[in-house]
């Protein structure tokens, strides 16, 4: 099961794109400057700084309020912004290139193709200050988010690419270390489990080099362990959350909202393991931070009570599907029906539908979340790779064989040309050549039916 756990690394100004919250009574209150420039038909240049920090404060605000009520009000004063600043200063400006990255971050989710735009725009004014690479590359970085999260992922490599490049010459190491998260966690999505662990593992030595303690060095070493863990190297991956959890706790405290995302992967390594004890353990811990930080409306407490009760039925059986049906349903509701999250939840709980013998429904809707996933993540990605085959062994247990076979070539192929790219990695060829050989193995008789020769 996926995550998102993505740090949120880029604010309009200093560097991170935060996801958001629940809804509570009120959002972050802006100053009475702000709000007084925000009603002016002609603001005065002064409101510049304020109408700025009034934005930034609805995008990192409080997590328990609602993202899109924050947005929605962010949205309002990054526009009087840029109203303000081409009035004042012209298009070529930092505040107007400023201005257009805040428009662009409030504005992704509701309308991709002026959050595009909007983008397009910053990065060029900024372009033309060389005196000024890192509002470039943070700009770049942003961008570069925001195409991965639409799955345009080869667009999304080039400017993340560009990024690392700037902050490297400028000799930045924040930013360098950043634009290597960011881009380390994308090769990783795309199935380049290699080029991702060499720019990580360079963000690593940069961070020790310079003797970095900072969320995003603690991130690089969570990273690293997400790459592991795609490549089934759990020993590993285990030894690089030890060491991020570790970072992290000096960083932010034990009790942290990033503490809690190192909770989840060494809760999924103990599901590995078999360790159903450490598993209840860190889920609950999880929850309780969660709940204490986010609020009991954020999305992540839906995803916590669908992992918890998973993990119940799964140590001590019984019917989960009235609460998961509750707890998916929320997860949909807060990140979208066809988002990547609540996919990945979906595609979870067809394992209780088959126990329970509700077998057209658990095809159903395996069927419909491949089918969406394929248009979302790369070919070669290790998890997209798993859900065909995985499908592949639904339809044959049903007996559509034909079908079957269509789901296992698609899934065998996208596995030869990841084994085939990953010669560096002798632990990666050697898991997935075994892997390849017993799906080989379990779907023998439809490939002898509908492929005689």
């Amino acid at each position: 099961m996926g995550r998102s756990h993505i740090v949120a690394l880029v604010l309009a100004i200093a560097g991170a794109m935060l996801p958001g919250g629940g809804r509570a009574a009120q959002a972050v209150p802006a100053t009475p400057d702000a709000a007084a420039c925000l009603m002016l038909p002609s603001p005065p240049p002064g409101c510049v700084d304020a109408l700025v920090q009034a934005a930034q404060a609805q995008l990192t605000g409080d997590p328990r309020i609602d993202e899109a009520y924050r947005y929605a009000i962010g949205e309002r004063y990054a526009r009087k912004l840029l109203q303000l600043s081409m009035a004042s200063f012209g298009e070529i400006h930092e505040h107007t290139a400023t201005a257009y990255n805040f428009v662009a971050i409030f504005v992704q989710k509701r309308d991709p193709a002026e959050a595009e735009a909007a983008y397009a725009r910053a990065i060029e004014i900024a372009r033309q200050a060389p005196d000024n690479r890192i509002r470039l590359t943070i700009y770049l970085r942003n961008f570069g988010i925001f195409l991965g999260r639409l799955s345009r992922l080869a667009d999304a490599e080039a400017v993340l690419r560009e990024a690392l490049a700037v902050a490297t010459v400028a000799r930045d190491v924040d930013q360098q270390l950043k634009a290597r998260l960011e881009l380390g966690w994308l090769l990783t999505r795309m199935g380049r489990t290699d080029d991702a662990h060499e720019i990580l593992l360079a963000g690593v030595a940069l961070a020790e080099d310079k003797r970095v303690l900072s969320d995003v060095s603690a991130s690089i070493y969570l990273a690293l362990g997400d790459n592991f863990q795609s490549q089934s190297r759990y020993s590993d991956a285990l030894a690089y959350y030890r060491q991020a959890l570790a970072m992290t706790v000096k960083v932010s405290g034990e009790n942290s909202r990033a503490a809690a995302d190192v909770y989840v992967v060494l809760g999924e390594i103990a599901a590995r393991q078999g360790n159903s004890a450490e598993v209840r353990r860190m889920q609950r811990r999880v929850y309780r931070i969660r709940l204490k930080t986010l609020g009991p409306r954020h999305p992540t407490i839906a995803a916590s009570r669908f992992n918890m009760a998973m993990t119940k039925w799964r140590t001590r059986g019984g019917n989960p599907l009235p609460e998961l049906r509750v707890a998916l349903k929320d997860i949909e509701s807060a990140y979208g029906a066809d988002s990547e999250e609540a996919l990945n939840y979906a595609l979870a709980l067809t394992h209780p539908l088959h126990s329970q013998g509700a077998h057209v429904e658990e095809l159903a809707i395996e069927a419909k979340a491949v089918g969406a996933l394929e248009k979302r993540l790369a070919r070669t990605d290790p998890g997209m790779i798993s859900k065909w085959i995985e499908l592949a062994l639904s339809l044959r247990n049903h007996e559509r064989p034909v079908e079957a076979l269509v789901y296992f070539r698609r899934g065998n192929g996208a596995l030869i040309e990841r084994i085939r790219d990953s010669s560096r990695s002798p632990a990666l060829l050697d898991e997935y050549g075994r892997k390849r050989g017993y799906f080989r193995w379990q779907v023998a008789t439809e490939w002898a039916v509908a492929n005689p020769e």
